[in-house]
């Protein structure tokens, strides 16, 4: 087939599910002028399709077959096993969209190459590539929401623009966040809710972030993908509940909830919520966050553990290959090891190695304040038969670093695109010169006793449950001999792993690489490092003599 036709036919298979969303509630549907195009080239008219194409871009539900009943959506008829098979990313939006930079290839992107070479230099010779799902891969997205009422746009900037190019058929989103999409547009034109101007500063509605749950027992394991159910947060151009566009905003929630809530005929929602934000800048979400309807709790199962994730929270966007990203680290920690999570987040790393691997204690560290509550609903369903010390701490690593590496013996550390600070890394470097518990005289680990009141506060744990062996951290002089690293950003972490291994302070133990944004020049590293200098295993050879 010609790559084109095989595109078309592809794009026609995905956009199938919003169309019977679309036409199940007699909503009408945007759509980009090319795929009107696609629509008369591919196909000649299923019986599941309307069959009437009006003008402007919009379709209208005259299909026969559905005229007297409202047909739910199957998310089962659209398979993820032959998406996985595909190395095309088949999106009719890539030439527009920032999104996504390849096109073809996506199971092999270009950094895979330059990363093999690295790690070979490094002793690395069969760095491992994870490829995984290649399509409808993201379960989480934030959009920007621009255009007007009656032709809203929901997607991503066009490269070095602030200009928004609509995707309703992202290849990358779960189907689940296209369909929501299409049905937030039906209620912003029912509705007359302006989208967000940057040049003036007006409108209600600036971005949307949508999240879905695999989380549901009732099902089969192999069915819960496609049946995942969507968290959508409204990040709305108010400061709070009292402005006067708030009932605007509710009959947004209740007509989402209405045609696609758990009494429809369709349940796509699990909740909705609202975030507050008039700030000028970039930056995405305001501090105040509401929930209008729906459930609090959003849980996922991940790493063998229950996982509880607030919309405020940073939640991987490719959920399936963070799970076998888990199941490789878990791997790495040995039983009953104390552990200290760097960068910890909501805790699902550590928690994770926690109970898989029963360790000893956690302790976790992260920056972000909003992170506790969804620690401690995961901290909740935590495993009780693990006699484990779990603590959660409110502060910044890269300050007293010393003090979150003194008492464990494996260190996790999962930093942002940027890198470790240079902090941590220099007191990481410091820490391979202890010899098993000994600590030289001269090293900067012999810290004094600390009085800072904002210090001591810092050290005090925002979270914990303590385990049946009480643990000293101050008289624990155990330091850590395994540090594991994971890096979405791979140019900073050359230069960590060149810093860590100078002088052979640590050495490069194993190394893996993983999809997690299939489309782009983007790998996440997973890389185990060992303390001092590698193991010499070739054979001394003896000095006696073989007998002639």
């Amino acid at each position: 087939m010609h790559p084109i036709h095989n595109r078309l036919a592809w794009q026609m298979r995905s956009s199938v599910l919003i169309f019977h969303c679309a036409v199940s509630h007699g909503m009408t549907l945007f759509l980009r002028p090319p795929l009107l195009v696609t629509a008369r080239l591919a196909i000649s008219h299923p019986p599941y399709l309307p069959q009437k194409v009006e003008a402007k871009g919009v379709i209208a539900a005259s299909c026969p077959s559905l005229a007297h009943e409202k047909p739910s959506f199957n998310l089962e008829s659209v398979s993820s096993s032959s998406l996985t098979a595909a190395t095309a990313l088949q999106c009719l939006h890539f030439q527009s969209c920032s999104g996504c930079s390849q096109e073809w290839d996506l199971d092999q992107p270009h950094i895979v190459t330059e990363a093999k070479k690295f790690f070979k230099e490094l002793g690395i010779s069969d760095l491992n590539f994870e490829s995984g799902m290649l399509a409808e891969w993201r379960c989480r997205a934030k959009l920007a929401v621009r255009g007007t009422s009656e032709r809203p746009l929901i997607g991503l900037y066009e490269e070095g623009t602030h200009n928004v190019v609509d995707i309703p058929l992202c290849r990358a989103h779960h189907p689940n966040i296209n369909v929501a999409v299409n049905l937030l547009k039906q209620g912003i034109s029912a509705l007359n809710i302006q989208p967000y101007d940057e040049d003036l500063g007006t409108g209600e509605l600036r971005y949307v972030q949508i999240a879905v749950t695999t989380y549901n027992t009732s099902l089969p394991a192999a069915e819960r993908y496609q049946n995942g159910k969507v968290q959508v947060s409204l990040v709305w151009n108010s400061r709070n509940e009292q402005s006067e566009s708030y009932k605007k905003l509710n009959a947004l929630a209740e007509f989402l909830w209405r045609n696609a809530g758990p009494k429809s005929n369709s349940h796509l929602f699990h909740s909705i919520w609202v975030n507050f934000q008039t700030s000028s800048s970039n930056i995405i979400f305001g501090n105040r966050w509401r929930l209008l309807l729906g459930e609090r709790d959003f849980w996922e199962h991940i790493g063998g553990i229950d996982v509880c994730l607030d919309p405020c929270s940073f939640g991987q966007a490719n959920t399936q290959a963070f799970n076998s990203l888990l199941r490789k680290l878990q791997k790495y920690v040995p039983y009953g090891s104390s552990v200290v999570d760097l960068y910890a987040g909501a805790g699902v790393i550590g928690l994770s190695v926690a109970a898989t691997r029963k360790c000893r204690s956690l302790r976790c560290v992260e920056i972000n304040k909003e992170s506790k509550l969804s620690f401690e609903k995961s901290l909740s369903r935590f495993p009780k038969h693990i006699d484990c010390s779990v603590h959660w701490h409110n502060t910044d690593a890269s300050i007293e670093p010393l003090h979150w590496l003194k008492g464990s013996n494996v260190v996790i550390v999962d930093p942002p695109r940027k890198g470790v600070e240079q902090s941590l890394l220099d007191a990481l470097r410091e820490i391979s010169k202890c010899k098993d518990s000994k600590v030289p005289k001269s090293s900067i680990i012999n810290e004094k006793e600390e009085k800072r009141p904002w210090i001591l506060r810092a050290r005090k744990a925002t979270v914990h449950v303590e385990s049946k062996t009480s643990i000293n951290w101050a008289k624990d002089q155990t330091w850590p001999e395994f540090i594991i690293y994971v890096s979405c950003g791979w140019e900073s972490f050359k230069e960590n792993c060149q810093y860590l291994l100078f002088n052979n302070a640590w050495h490069l133990e194993k190394a893996h690489a993983f999809n997690f944004f299939p489309g782009t020049e983007s790998i996440e590293i997973l890389a185990l490092f060992k303390r001092g200098p590698r193991a010499n295993h070739t054979k001394k050879k003896s000095g006696k003599k073989k007998k002639p």
